[in-house]
């Protein structure tokens, strides 16, 4: 998740941070809020209003598909603004680490506290966060993916989701080296046969492994890669002054693609069990999620959208957006921490005190991940900043 960094506006924007995508991002993040603390922790009775209202929930764990979008967008605009710097590869790495690992590796080693046998024994309402376990050194290394796909399975509460950092990690290995040495008028082609064998990948896998293809095509990067490139693919868009001018007129065209793509979304949300791995949505699923965000990026950041654009600079959505990576890292943790400490078991969202907890564990996710932002982040990223300059040959 690229969370700092802003690429150079696109055309029709003034130079600096781009509040839009403070907003998607804070959008993101809350739908991912939704599917953990929400969908994952309800079983509402069959056929009533709850349960039909849950069923669209269903792709709410999609929001990590979006960050994957404005990551490749974000990432992929500040590479495309700086390939010709001389420090190019230093600057950029330098930076990401200030960014990524502070935050993170406190996280970790807090959890590696937290599995201690006297945490354990101090806190034993809380071991269940921590089990089943991976090999440590995966996290440490950003392999962690590879280690779920090796055992055919995920973790556990407090460090799920710290797969899609990986995927993030192992993204910025490749595209450096993709937008430094691949000329400009041939990356679109490139982006886009890998976005097809993306896909291509997901249906090989399906056809060589069936049983184990769907967490694979989940956690693996070569099969979410999609969504990713799709937002660098966007960042080269609208740096080129063409097309630029082809998106000025092309508001009818963005509006009816996310529509459509977006009812196709819902309709596989309320149709689809089991959406998240099922066959359908990993062969084709995954890639239409992609196209439609993607396209309402697009149909925002080309100003077709003014309302909406209006409404995601917000204030409260904005803030959201800017502290978005602490909400990821901490929100399991956090909602698991306080229903053990307030109810003395595991979080749900079926009861008034439950869903209370709940609120409250997602007030404190927002209070923490603000001071970490202010107090802890933020100071390292604006070291780099002062320190890491790119400079121009």
């Amino acid at each position: 998740m690229s969370l700092s960094e802003t690429a150079a506006p696109p055309p029709g924007k003034s130079s600096g941070r781009i509040l839009e995508l403070d907003g998607i991002r804070a959008v993101a993040i809350l739908t991912v809020i939704v599917w953990h603390y929400v969908h994952l922790k309800t079983t509402p009775e069959p056929g009533s209003l709850w349960a039909k209202a849950n069923m669209l929930f269903r792709l709410t764990w999609s929001g990590v598909d979006l960050f994957f979008v404005l990551s490749g967008f974000l990432i992929g605009g500040i590479l495309l603004s700086q390939r010709e710097s001389t420090d190019y590869f230093k600057v950029f790495y330098l930076r990401r680490m200030c960014r990524i690992f502070p935050l993170y590796f406190g996280f970790l080693a807090i959890c590696a506290v937290m599995q201690t046998e006297a945490a354990r024994e101090a806190l034993p309402g809380i071991g269940w966060m921590f089990t089943p376990r991976l090999p440590f050194w995966s996290y440490l290394t950003f392999t962690q993916n590879f280690a779920m796909a090796a055992m055919d399975r995920f973790a556990n509460q407090a460090l799920n989701i710290t797969w899609s950092l990986a995927i993030e990690e192992q993204f910025y290995l490749l595209l450096p080296v993709m937008i430094r040495f691949i000329p400009l008028r041939r990356l679109p082609i490139v982006l886009l046969l890998l976005i097809a064998a993306g896909a291509g990948l997901r249906w090989l896998l399906y056809s060589l492994w069936p049983s184990q293809a769907g967490l694979w095509c989940y956690v693996l990067l070569p099969c979410r890669w999609d969504p990713l490139f799709l937002g660098v693919l966007g960042a080269w868009v609208l740096r080129q002054p063409s097309w630029g001018n082809r998106l000025a007129t092309a508001g009818r065209a963005l509006w009816i693609s996310t529509l459509l793509l977006g009812l196709v979304m819902v309709a596989a949300a309320i149709t689809a069990k089991g959406v998240i791995m099922a066959p359908a949505m990993t062969l084709g699923g995954y890639l239409v999620l992609g196209l439609f965000y993607f396209s309402a990026v697009m149909l925002v950041l080309s100003g077709h959208a003014p309302r909406i654009a209006a409404f995601l600079r917000h204030r409260w959505l904005v803030h959201i957006g800017v502290i978005s990576y602490g909400i990821y890292l901490l929100h399991e943790s956090m909602d698991g921490l306080v229903h053990a400490v307030l109810l003395n078991a595991k979080p749900r969202f079926q009861t008034a005190p439950e869903m209370a907890v709940t609120l409250l564990a997602f007030a404190i996710t927002i209070i923490v991940a603000s001071l970490s932002w202010r107090w802890f982040e933020r100071p390292f990223v604006e070291w780099s900043h002062r320190h890491f300059r790119y400079q121009k040959r």
